[in-house]
């Protein structure tokens, strides 16, 4: 059914319910399960680093 699966997981209580999900679907099938876990611990309100030759590749 599905070759690929994303799932976002973090600390809440849903996530294993989601993951429990996720294997159901997955089980003995050619998938890829990708976890992808987002912090909300540090948020930097700086500016990102960008190359000095960036623009110029562009």
């Amino acid at each position: 059914m599905f070759e690929n699966i994303m799932v976002a997981i973090d600390q809440d209580q849903i996530t294993n319910k989601i993951l429990d999900a996720t294997v159901e679907i997955a089980r003995n099938k050619p998938t890829q399960v990708t976890l992808i876990h987002v912090s909300q611990e540090y948020v930097s309100n700086g500016m990102t680093y960008v190359p000095e030759n960036f623009l110029e590749e562009i």
